[in-house]
């Protein structure tokens, strides 16, 4: 029988994991390592770290300071590369430095302010059937490098290290089944839950390498959700993703009776906003009227409301509704019976500190990659997975 969570008043899952890894632990990436929080285990898995020239130094940089390095990767996460060939590493500053002769590719600060080597300014993006994209596979947006093919990805470095969870200070996620109980009923008696994300791009799975079925082939965020919670409780998880690329929180409350109340979900996950850019007057209005829409139509669905990572201001990303959407998101899941708040935006701005923002995105202006997009999972599932009582648990 599930075992009582003293922290929630819940039972916890029969589930275990090794949380804190022996001082030898080896390499070892499977589907868990993908989603168990990086915050409650003391090894991060294949954190992205890219070179990137600035005047006569090619440099990269971890978040945290390893106690132990274990593996350097490369983007397919099958070549390692080679201290004392491909690069040092000084710990005292957490920083990668290239090495002469290194097999591992590097950015420019031109590259990713959207220009040649020469300085000139590479084409801006006109459409994917235009030049440059349809014969480079990369353009400028604005005063960013834009691109989803080899160019971009295969100079993103991944990097796996012991590390002192003390370290961690991000405003990570806290469990929030009390304000769930018909999808934590579920998921505990082992029934089947309905899962539908609904919302724009990021929703979709743009950029995971899964989308374009290269290698590692990670899935997309809710992908990676649906498969931990078949994993975790042992519940079938039946999952429908309806969101569209490039859409507003208009269109996600004209849509929701045809792309979400129709096909009567336990659980909603709802990400929009990112696209309102600096129209903030309806953002809210939007959310909050999609919401009681889907309250209204079926009583008994739980919503998650889930806002959307910091978007790369030279690209001209950097609006006003996304660092407000946490604060909407948060005022409307207080107000209404069975709606949580999840915040992706503040844990960004954590993880930037310190990083390049091409350590994090999968197009260079407004799309995660594989490693952000684990991050979404984590805090994803924090809301509906008691990972502090598991761990404290599993590790006593």
């Amino acid at each position: 029988m599930p075992e009582n969570s003293a922290d929630t008043g819940l039972s916890l899952p029969e589930w275990n994991y090794q949380y804190i890894k022996s001082g030898d632990a080896q390499y070892d990436y499977n589907r868990s390592e993908q989603y168990v929080p990086m915050w409650y285990t003391n090894v991060i898995y294949n954190e992205c770290c890219c070179f990137v020239q600035d005047g006569d130094s090619i440099t990269a940089k971890l978040k945290f300071k390893p106690k132990r390095i274990i593996s350097v990767r490369d983007w397919s996460l099958e070549k390692e590369y080679t201290e004392g060939v491909d690069y040092t590493f000084d710990a005292e500053t957490n920083t990668f430095t290239w090495l002469e002769g290194s097999s591992v590719p590097y950015f420019t600060q031109n590259l990713l302010h959207g220009k040649y080597e020469n300085g000139e300014p590479i084409d801006a993006f006109a459409g994917y059937d235009q030049a440059p994209w349809s014969t480079l596979g990369y353009a400028r947006w604005e005063n960013a490098f834009y691109c989803i093919g080899p160019e971009l990805y295969e100079k993103q470095m991944f990097v796996t290290y012991e590390y002192d969870t003390a370290d961690f200070t991000g405003p990570v996620q806290e469990f929030a089944g009390e304000k769930l109980p018909n999808t934590m009923s579920k998921l505990l008696k082992g029934e089947a839950l309905s899962v539908l994300f609904y919302g724009d791009s990021i929703p979709v799975g743009c950029d995971a390498s899964g989308m374009y079925n290269r290698k590692p082939n990670q899935d997309e965020f809710p992908k990676i959700f649906r498969k931990a919670l078949q994993e975790i409780y042992g519940s079938t998880v039946k999952y429908r993703n309806t969101a569209v690329g490039g859409t507003t929180t208009d269109w996600a409350n004209q849509n929701v009776e045809s792309q979400v109340i129709k096909y009567k979900p336990d659980l909603v996950v709802l990400m929009t906003g990112g696209n309102d850019g600096n129209n903030t007057v309806n953002t809210k209005t939007n959310i909050l009227a999609a919401v009681k829409k889907i309250k209204a139509a079926l009583p008994e669905c739980e919503i998650i409301l889930m806002d959307t990572f910091v978007g790369n201001a030279d690209g001209g990303f950097d609006t006003k509704v996304k660092p407000m959407l946490k604060g909407i998101h948060d005022d409307i899941a207080a107000a209404n019976e069975g709606v949580v708040s999840v915040g992706i935006y503040d844990l960004h701005n954590y993880f930037l500190q310190g990083k390049n923002y091409i350590d994090f995105s999968g197009n260079g202006i407004n799309h995660p990659n594989d490693y952000m997009i684990r991050i979404y999972a984590q805090q994803l599932l924090s809301a509906v997975v008691d990972f502090k009582s598991l761990s404290q648990r599993d590790s006593g």
